[in-house]
């Protein structure tokens, strides 16, 4: 199991610290610095809506303190692939939890899984009023935020089972 613990964020307001060394902590964009020209990869993450969506990547190892045997923390660099790493390029961070031996493409797709979950999102606030509550209280939010879920969900089963042409639906 992988995990990505934080959304991304890119340099304009990142002063996220990552401890990147026993006892010493770094700014997330100061790592940028330390990966070599060598350490970057293009790597596809995945279908996007403007075609696939292609990054540089790089990884830096975190110190493992307070990690469970076998497991470590990293951090995930990614960089628009048409951008040199010194040439003012925007950068996405994510700071990966995950077992050692992980490898960086494993590391991609679950960074990569974000769109669609985001994507997820869009779609149950505008089919399913996700985002249309007024409420108060942790437990009435709760309950809307559970109920118009199901109804998403309920809705992308009824659209799974259509026909790719309804025309096409026998008669009676």
């Amino acid at each position: 199991m992988v995990q990505v613990l934080h959304r991304p964020f890119d340099t304009s307001g990142c002063d996220f610290r990552v401890f990147h060394y026993p006892g010493d902590t770094s700014r997330a964009d100061a790592l940028v610095g330390e990966v070599p020209r060598w350490g970057w990869e293009q790597r596809c993450q995945g279908p996007g809506a403007k075609g696939l969506r292609t990054h540089a990547w790089a990884w830096v190892a975190l110190d493992p303190d307070g990690c469970p045997d076998g497991w470590t923390r990293s951090l995930l660099i990614r960089r628009d692939p048409d951008t040199e790493p010194d040439g003012g390029a925007q950068y996405a961070y994510f700071l990966c939890y995950h077992p050692r031996g992980t490898t960086l493409t494993e590391l991609i797709g679950v960074a990569g899984r974000r769109w669609g979950i985001e994507e997820a999102f869009a779609i149950t606030k505008s089919e399913a009023g996700l985002d249309e509550h007024q409420v108060r209280r942790w437990t009435a939010w709760y309950r809307h935020a559970t109920l118009s879920m199901l109804a998403a969900a309920f809705l992308a089963v009824a659209r799974a089972r259509l026909p790719a042409n309804p025309t096409a639906w026998p008669a009676g």
